[in-house]
């Protein structure tokens, strides 16, 4: 009896034992992992790694796509640690050292051989620079902005660590300062690199499709711990519901794998999407072989795919989305940080520091979005119970949230509490889009929550600044969802040239049962500017004009006494209230008030500079149980000032903001991007 329990204890001790893998760059060839002989790559290591095994990688840089082969267990991850933070780098790209040809003055080429890419195992083929990169959803040939035409592919070329910019043709290279063109009937890359050759200059392209994602689906519980992540060659995920070689493929990703930590990385620089944290396509079980990689894998269903913690990142200037995530429960953003993400200035659908499809119990927590060029948090197509709280939104494109197409119920609902959305830059469109559709549907305009074909939105205790719009619902098409059940409560609305709301008259089923209370708006909002619009169910139809008729004789004028809100005869067309109007004809916000008040953001220091009048009304946000503290974590009290702090009090104050790694790393490792050229 007793040889049989020490024999059991003897078992169980083996099978519980955890080993440390070292890997090192410059280590000699033939390693064994251990810290005296560590394995020259970080796939070595993973070859061997075993459930509660850690790989730790020494400082240095590591080209090569990371595959792991095998997940850990609950309680035993398989974890990968960069042993000096942010000191190893894994790239997919190589140096390139052709033989360089010149072809005309500034003009310099190298020819590209099939051999040099290694990660090739695709329904579209393994050399990114024969692949084109598919920016457009409808295939329409809507350029981005501001380019007027994308002949691009799916490689890079980095030039002494900085991204150069890809032509459409020898000619727009020629016409460029800098940058480069693949020529695909001489199979070369032309550089323009200015003053200095490229010979004298270090040369990367990349080699690879991804850098940290494995072959195998469904991996469980495993860890990435201060790593950098940079340059890959991966596609655009247009139409990626249907079309698997466009299946979301991030340069760092779970590939449908659930309980991933993916902690205190920088993800920066991917051609498309740096991280990708859910099944591929739409991830239904059905869908036995939907895959861009060879041999396809099945996407498992949302209940196996997520529980992922992603927090401390920081995802710089990814060519279209910082993460994107598709059929996935409860994974977490928390303290990331999100800085210039479509690079490219894409401005076909799909682009977002965060973007997802069918999210479900999705939490983006504690976040900042700075200066991307692209929407800030975009849920699309389902996002039950999920939550967006304490984030900070500054210098987006366009809309800082977006929620589309779902119609959650009250139960359901998306609440997005205590954020501080301080202003955005206008959105980036096409030129041909400006001149097919309507003005007031695509003229530049920023707004902090965003929503059509969008039912169950709780907001609540947020700060609105700025100009554009604070909040803009509408119903524009025959898909699920409407602007139904919204609640608006207790937030802060600042700055006199701001457009609080834009909300659709009632339209049962589509749009009823919203409620607005005990919000503050600017000064200036009392004097028409709040926009209710009319309803239809597709734009091509027109404006349903029987709820705005109902609406003019309700605030008291015929149509001419109201300013009118849009392009007649076109959704969103409708009128301009004032907050008395506003108040009398919806019956919304019955205990809210009006005033004036500033509201600055100093990015040096990192501080929000308030001014409330001595006056300021104090106002119960209500029936807010989900949110018990503030912007900064403390605990909220009933009666007070509408917004997302507590401590705020009447007259001028500051408060000190610290970004979610700290503002100066932010600062020095992502620059804010400059402003895009005008169209």
């Amino acid at each position: 009896m007793t040889t049989r329990l020490l024999g059991t204890a003897l078992l169980l001790a083996l099978s519980t034992s955890a080993a440390d893998l070292w890997v090192d760059a410059g280590a000699a060839a033939g390693g064994d992992g251990s810290a005296a002989r560590p394995f020259r790559t970080i796939q070595a290591a993973a070859q061997a790694a075993q459930p509660g095994d850690t790989v730790r990688v020494r400082p240095g840089i590591y080209r090569e796509r990371v595959m792991p082969p095998r997940g850990g267990e609950a309680g035993r991850p398989i974890r990968y640690v960069s042993e000096v933070r942010h000191g190893a780098v894994v790239k997919g790209s190589d140096v390139w050292t052709p033989a360089w040809r010149q072809e005309e003055a500034g003009l310099y080429s190298g020819a590209v051989d099939d051999a040099l890419f290694t990660d090739r195992d695709y329904v579209d083929g393994g050399n990114p620079y024969r692949i084109p990169y598919e920016w457009d959803k409808v295939r329409n040939k809507l350029p981005p902005h501001p380019f007027k035409s994308v002949e691009w592919t799916l490689g890079q070329v980095f030039l002494d660590g900085a991204p150069l910019r890809e032509t459409s043709s020898r000619d727009e290279l020629a016409r460029s300062d800098t940058g480069w063109w693949y020529d695909p009937a001489a199979q070369r890359i032309v550089v323009k690199s200015g003053a200095r050759p490229p010979a004298a200059r270090v040369v990367e392209i990349t080699a690879r499709r991804g850098v940290f994602r494995p072959k195998r689906k469904g991996l469980g519980y495993i860890e990435l711990h201060g790593f950098v992540f940079e340059h890959c060659a991966n596609q655009f995920p247009a139409q990626f519901w249907k079309l698997p070689e466009n299946a979301q493929s991030g340069m760092v990703g779970t590939r449908g794998g659930h309980h991933w930590v993916i902690a205190d990385n920088i993800i920066r620089h991917a051609k498309s999407i740096g991280l990708s944290f859910g099944n591929s396509g739409v991830g239904s079980a059905d869908q036995t072989a939907f895959d861009n990689e060879l041999p396809a894998g099945a996407d498992g269903s949302r209940t196996q795919c997520g529980f992922h913690r992603i927090t401390g990142n920081l995802f710089f200037a990814n060519g279209a989305i910082g993460a994107m995530g598709s059929n996935h429960t409860d994974v977490v953003f928390e303290h990331n940080v999100f800085v210039g993400n479509n690079a490219l200035h894409n401005t076909a659908f799909e682009t977002g520091g965060i973007k997802t499809h069918a999210a479900y119990g999705l939490r983006i927590e504690c976040n900042w979005f700075l200066d991307n060029e692209c929407m800030g948090v975009w849920l699309d197509n389902t996002w039950r119970s999920c939550r967006i709280s304490r984030n900070v939104f500054a210098g987006n494109r366009g809309r800082a949230v977006f929620l589309e197409m779902d119609n959650n119920t009250a139960r359901t609902a998306c609440v997005v509490d205590c954020n501080l959305f301080l202003g955005g830059r206008p959105e980036l469109v096409s030129a041909l889009a400006v001149r097919s559709a309507a003005p007031e549907i695509w003229r530049p305009w920023s707004a902090g929550i965003y929503g059509h074909d969008a039912d169950g939105v709780r907001i609540l205790h947020n700060l609105f600044a700025g100009d554009g719009y604070g909040l803009y619902f509408r119903k524009i098409t025959g898909r699920k969802g409407g602007a139904a059940f919204i609640t608006v409560l207790g937030n802060l609305f600042m700055g006199e040239r701001m457009t609080p709301v834009c909300l659709p008259v009632d339209n049962p089923p589509s749009v009823r049962e919203n409620f607005f209370d005990a919000n503050i708006y600017p000064a200036a909002s009392a004097a028409t500017r709040f926009a209710v619009t009319g309803w239809s169910r597709d734009p091509k139809v027109g404006v349903d004009r029987v709820g705005l008729d109902r609406l003019i004789t309700s605030a008291g004028g015929a149509a001419s006494g109201l300013p009118p809100f849009g392009e007649a005869g076109k959704p969103p067309a409708g009128y301009y209230l004032t907050f008395a109007q506003w108040r009398s004809a919806l019956g919304h916000d019955p205990h809210s008030a009006t005033i004036a008040s500033t509201c600055d953001l100093e990015r040096t220091a990192w501080t929000l500079e308030l001014s409330v009048p001595e006056t300021v009304p104090v106002v119960n946000p209500g029936a807010a149980p989900e949110v018990a503290r503030d912007f900064f974590g403390e605990p909220l009290s009933e009666a007070r000032i509408a917004g997302p702090f507590a401590s705020l009090r009447a007259g001028r104050q500051t408060m000190k903001l610290t970004p979610a790694i700290g503002a100066l790393e932010a600062a020095a490792t992502a620059t804010p991007p400059k402003s895009s050229p005008a169209l």
